[in-house]
Order: C-alpha cells, then structure tokens, then sequence
C-alpha cells in the first residue's frame, strides 16, 4: 500500500514537472514580453525574408525580429528561412549541404552579420533549425550572443534538446520552446507527439517563453503558461488578428503588416509577500551597517593611531629597525667608498 501510495505520488509531482518551465530575470522579461515579432523581419510585400533592407525596415518602425539560424556544411551559423534556396534565390542549393563561401552570391547573413546589423536596437529571437550536428549551433549560436553583450537576443526550437542546451551552458539567454498542437507533428508515435504538442517536454529543457501556434491551447498548454513561461504566439498575418490574441498573449510574431503599436502591454508589476518586504528591510539594514563601518574606518586618522598604546609601541619598533637598517647601509657604502679610493 505504502508503495503504491508512493509510486502514485511521484508519478503526479513528475507529471506536474513536465509543464514547468525556468526562471529568468525580470529585466530580461521586460524586453520581450508585449512586443511583436516579425517573421523573418517581413513587414510588407516587398520585404526578401532576412535581407539587410528588411531588417532595417524593422528596425525603423521599431518591431522586434523573429527569425531562423542554419548550419552550413562547414558548420558556419547564418540567417535564412529555409534549407533549400531555390524559391527564395533562384538556385538549387540546399544549405545545408553548402560550405558559406558557396552561398556569398545569394547574399544570405552570417549570424554574427545579422546581429552586428540588428545592434540591440530591436528584440531578436532565433529559431534554431536542429541539424547534423546541433552542439555546433548551439555553440556558434551562443558565442555569437556573447560577443554582442546584449540582452535582448532570445533562442527557441521546435527541438526540446536544443533549448535544453541553453539551460545548461548559457542560462543567461531567454529562451523558448516552439510547438503546436499534436495532430501537426508528423513522422512521430503518439507518445512523442501528444507529449511534444501539450509542452510535456517544458520540464526537460525549462523555456522561459513558450510560442505557440496560433489557436485553441489545451488544458495542459495553460497549465504550462501557468507556470511562469510568456504565452507567445506565431503567426498573425493581419492587423485585426494581432490585435485579438493582445489580451491574451505575451509575444505575438507577426507577418507581412506593421501593427498600430509595436509595444502593446507592460510586464505586470508583482506585489510583494510580507516574508519579502521583511527579509528585504533586514538586508538593507545589514547593508547599512556595514557601510556605517567602512565610513567609521575610513575617518579613523593618524593622530588617532598614534595616541593608542599599543599601536604607538608598534611605531617605535617600527622606527628602530628603520635606524637600524639605514646605519647598516651607511657603513657598507663608506666601506664601498674607501675601496674605490
């Protein structure tokens, strides 16, 4: 019975763990949560998906960019939408399956070139494609990140691995899990699909965000959200559909218009607990007490140490072996004086 009651208990508490996803600074929060996202910074018609002239179209109506990060053959990180070119740039390559030498005439973006373009000025998520070798990009990704030394680039995949990398190597950066309801995952079993498409994966990789398909969310979608992680959402293709999913949605990637506000809510503001007031007024007076002292040290003077006993004795020893030293020092040179003579 016991161990049944046992069994049963850590079944649940696991269960539970599934949907929770991690913890992040609020500061982080703030750039991302109520901001839209453009997909591939397409914000009109005209818009060639992640092309210079596009994200700086983006930049100026000042809407954050969502786009995709790709391997190449050769393991180099860029910025592209999808694997074969042949739509997009009129030739019959297949990234993947190119060196970055190869593709300079299409005039596709290393990562590091689309987030020196970008410089902080608008909030970047990039969606991770998985790959041949996902340990590349995620560490090419996040080198990438570092040398900006911005906050506001935020990761997310479809691939719960490869946002679980980031929970392990690089906690610092935002990161979030891509999904969509389970009839949409294909080429899986049941399992992998229903766990996939209610966020199960959450407690293995811990999101910050999560961005979902837009659509009805299940009883353990919410769950999930309830947790803690931003209800993001992709993709809103006009102004009227954004506008809808404002209320209840916490980033919303758009394509194709700009929205009336790039910046629709502020991250609410969370009323402390009487144990953190507290536990706050007790540091800050330690804090204060601590500076108190430091000031009392610093305006301790020398006449002060002086007048003590017992440091005036120090003084004194101090002051003969200082009288020694130099007589020592005067004989040996009158000495060196007499033998150069």
């Amino acid at each position: 019975m016991l161990f049944t009651f046992v069994t049963v208990s850590a079944a649940l508490i696991y269960f539970a763990l599934m949907f929770t996803g991690g913890k992040s600074w609020r500061e982080v929060r703030e750039m991302f949560y109520g901001n839209y996202f453009a997909e591939d910074a397409v914000i009109n018609d005209t818009d060639k998906p992640n092309s210079r002239q596009a994200v700086e179209n983006c930049i100026e109506n000042n809407i954050g960019i969502k786009t995709e990060v790709r391997l190449t053959a050769d393991k180099r990180t860029v910025v592209c939408a999808t694997d074969d070119l042949s739509a997009e740039y009129g030739t019959d390559k297949k990234l993947s399956q190119s060196n970055l030498e190869e593709l300079e005439e299409t005039g596709i973006m290393t990562l590091t070139e689309f987030l020196n373009l970008v410089d902080g000025r608008v909030p970047v998520i990039l969606e991770m494609k998985a790959s041949k070798d996902n340990e590349a990009m995620c560490r090419n990704t996040s080198d990438a990140i570092k040398a900006t030394e911005k906050k506001n680039i935020a990761v997310c995949s479809l691939n719960p691995a490869v946002v679980g990398w980031f929970r392990d190597y690089n906690k610092d950066v935002f990161r979030g899990i891509v999904s969509a309801p389970a009839k949409e995952f294909k080429g899986t079993s049941k399992l992998q699909s229903w766990i996939a498409g209610n966020l199960g994966n959450n407690g293995v990789c811990r999101p910050n965000f999560t961005l979902y398909r837009k659509g009805p969310q299940s009883i353990f979608v919410k769950l999930a959200v309830a947790s803690g992680v931003f209800n993001g959402v992709w993709t809103a293709e006009d102004k009227n559909e954004a506008t809808a999913l404002e209320a209840t949605r916490d980033m919303i990637v758009i394509r194709g218009f700009v929205p009336e506000k790039t910046h629709y809510k502020d991250l609410p503001v969370v009323e402390k607990t009487p144990q953190q007031l507290e536990a706050e007024k007790k540091a800050a007076e330690r804090q204060a007490k601590f500076e108190e002292k430091q000031r009392a040290a610093k305006q301790r003077s020398i006449s002060e140490i002086l007048a003590d006993d017992e440091d005036e004795g120090i003084i004194d020893e101090i002051r003969e072996e200082v009288s020694e030293m130099a007589s020592e020092v005067k004989e040996e040179v009158t000495e060196l004086i007499e033998e150069i003579k």
